[in-house]
């Protein structure tokens, strides 16, 4: 028997690439949410309440984003892993990427998406 969570703020959003939950109503990536409200112990850190004021959010919202990011949802692993073999598939990856961009950048073609594609299904099946 699996179990399903129900969000009140949290949404997935039809025809995005992206799997993981958004904020209802708005395009802010619940792992965004989690990432500004996230404590490091620096002076830069943000109260939830901090970051519902910035993003224009509830601050429940903040809350539930946070729950959801540490239950480790596979679609933010997900999303991830697709933004890090894109980065890699336009030579992003690079050591010199920053300094050369335009010698070491290659466009993205049907046959990358394609590759992607494959991988993702190997790694995660079908989202």
């Amino acid at each position: 028997m699996s179990t399903t969570t129900t969000y009140q703020y949290l949404e997935p959003h039809s025809g995005s690439h992206y799997k993981q939950l958004f904020v209802k109503g708005t395009e802010f990536l619940a792992s965004d949410v989690y990432s500004a409200a996230y404590q490091r112990g620096t002076e830069d850190d943000r109260t939830p309440e901090e970051v519902a004021e910035d993003f224009r959010i509830p601050v429940e919202a903040v809350y539930e984003a946070i729950r959801y990011c540490e239950s480790k949802p596979v679609e933010i692993a997900y999303d991830q892993r697709r933004a890090d073999l894109f980065f890699e598939a336009i030579g992003a990856n690079h050591p010199e990427y920053k300094d050369r961009p335009q010698e070491l950048y290659r466009p993205m073609t049907a046959e990358a998406w394609a590759r992607i594609n494959r991988q993702l299904e190997e790694e995660f099946g079908a989202l």
